[in-house]
């Protein structure tokens, strides 16, 4: 009997306790909802969507990289392509890029016409864009690679800055839409650029299974260029 009086005790004193974890996340859900539906944020289904380009896009780099050791790393087609090394510098240099030109422009402040970037491409257009190899683009001085930077370090690098990008998408809850920055084909915004950031990547990387053709099969004189930084480049690598 008084074992039952002392849980009846107990259940009482917890019934009268805050609820402190449901406190805490009432609040911090409200505000995730409040931030969805501020014109210019993305939606669960946009955010999934950017990462897993950025996640395909780099599971596949680093699958055709783990092809490329030793000589083969900077191999080349031809004097005037880029190797496997290159181009992979060129992905470092131009996502050190994208995130710097991403960063400037939500430090900038709205873009008061950012509506009328949502009649662009969404993420499977600028995919389908950046993956049409029949168009070649010239990369900017700045993003065209020294061959310099070791396989390792490399590697290393893109690895550190992808995870950066996706930590962004995965976590931001900012009106990214509200900010722009010219792109390849006029202003963009950041939804779009982070899908750029990706597109760009799988293009590049199919730029780097046409090397290891080349390589193969001795196809010396094989088309294969490399893209530029941000948005639209392609330097013949």
């Amino acid at each position: 009997m008084k074992t039952k009086f002392l849980i009846l005790i107990a259940v009482c004193l917890i019934a009268t306790l805050p609820l402190t974890g449901q406190e805490t996340a009432e609040p911090e859900m409200a505000k995730h909802e409040m931030a969805a539906e501020m014109p210019g944020t993305i939606t669960e289904a946009e955010r999934a969507e950017l990462v897993e380009v950025l996640e395909e896009s780099r599971s596949e780099l680093e699958a055709l990289a783990a092809h490329a050791t030793g000589d083969d790393w900077n191999w080349k087609p031809a004097e005037d392509r880029w190797s496997v090394g290159e181009v992979v510098e060129h992905l470092v240099l131009t996502e050190e890029g994208f995130q710097g030109m991403v960063a400037g422009s939500l430090e900038g402040g709205m873009d008061p016409e950012w509506q009328a970037t949502l009649g662009g491409p969404g993420v499977s257009g600028i995919v389908a864009m950046m993956k049409d190899r029949s168009q070649k683009f010239q990369a900017p001085a700045e993003f065209v690679p020294t061959g310099e930077p070791s396989r390792e370090e490399l590697l290393g690098r893109f690895a550190a800055l992808r995870a950066k990008s996706l930590d962004f998408v995965r976590s931001t809850h900012a009106p990214i839409k509200q900010h722009t920055a010219e792109g390849p084909a006029g202003k963009m915004n950041v939804h779009q650029w982070m899908a750029f950031c990706g597109a760009h990547n799988l293009r590049h990387n199919l730029q780097i299974k046409e090397v290891f053709q080349a390589m193969h099969h001795g196809d010396g004189d094989s088309d294969s260029e490399s893209d530029s930084q941000d948005s639209e480049s392609d330097s013949k690598g």
